[in-house]
C-alpha cells in the first residue's frame, strides 16, 4: 500500500492547489525511477552501490502501521511508527524479542519476491507502475 498512499496523498495536495500540475508530473517521473530501481533491487537481492542484502515480503495484511527491528552485538532497537510523525523507539531486549517474532510470524502468510517470486514480482510491480502511471490522469 506503499505507493497507492503515496499517489493519494500527492494527488490530495495537487487538489488544494499545494503542488503544481509541473510539480505532480515531476513527482510522477521519480516515482517511476524509485520502482524501477526497486525492481532492479529486489530480482539480484542485493543493493546495487553497497551489496547489502535486503529481503521484501509482499502481503495481503494491510498494516496501518509501520514496525521495524535492527541489531547488532552492542544493540537490539524496535521501531514502532504510531500515527503519523511520530515513532515509538525501544532497547528493551524483551520488546526486540516480541517484535521479531511477531513479524517472523508474519512472513509465513507472505510472499517473498526477492530473488525468488518472480511471478508475484513481475505482477507487483507492473501494479505500482500502473497505479503511477494512472496518477497524472485523474487530476
Amino acid at each position: 500500500m506503499v505507493f497507492h498512499y503515496l499517489v493519494t496523498d500527492m494527488l490530495f495536495f495537487a487538489s488544494i492547489n499545494l503542488i503544481t500540475p509541473g510539480e505532480l508530473k515531476e513527482l510522477q517521473e521519480e516515482l517511476m525511477l524509485l520502482l524501477e530501481k526497486l525492481e532492479r533491487f529486489t530480482a539480484k537481492g542485493r543493493h546495487e552501490d553497497t551489496g547489502n542484502e535486503m529481503y521484501i515480503y509482499l502481503s495481503n495484511i494491510n498494516l496501518d502501521t509501520s514496525y521495524c527491528y535492527v541489531s547488532s552485538q552492542n544493540c537490539h532497537l524496535s521501531m514502532l511508527k504510531a500515527f503519523t510523525l511520530n515513532v515509538i523507539s525501544s532497547f528493551d531486549l524483551e520488546t526486540f524479542n516480541r517484535l521479531k517474532s511477531w513479524m517472523n510470524s508474519l512472513k509465513r502468510s507472505s510472499t517473498l519476491i526477492t530473488v525468488s517470486g518472480e511471478k508475484e514480482r513481475v505482477r507487483f510491480f507492473n501494479d505500482q507502475r500502473q497505479l503511477v502511471s494512472d496518477m497524472t490522469n485523474t487530476v
